[in-house]
């Protein structure tokens, strides 16, 4: 009988790797919900712009405040190089979207 309850049972594994991916899946999440707000409306191009800079900021943040085995997909290079590389592409962003008349 406990060997029935045990096969039913989700692994402790199961639990370690949603737990290492959520940081990703968060940003992952942010960033098609900017790309699909983009296609839906148009007209409203900038907020989907910053919705995707704004994953990317997090992605950053993320990557500086967490473990690197805590990080999952964000863990790229470096943790320095990442920092940089997110928070540079999400400001870079917000910057050329900010600048673009309309």
């Amino acid at each position: 009988m406990s060997r029935h309850r045990a096969r039913h049972q989700p692994s402790p594994a199961r639990f370690r790797v949603a737990r290492d991916e959520a940081p990703f899946v968060a940003v992952a999440v942010i960033v098609v919900g900017g790309f699909g707000y983009l296609a839906a409306a148009p007209a409203h191009w900038l907020r989907g712009v910053l919705a995707v800079a704004a994953g990317l900021l997090l992605a950053g943040v993320l990557r500086a405040a967490l473990k690197t085995a805590r990080v999952g997909l964000l863990a790229v290079r470096s943790r320095g190089f990442d920092v940089v590389w997110y928070l540079a592409t999400g400001a870079a962003i917000i910057a050329l979207g900010l600048a673009v008349p309309g």
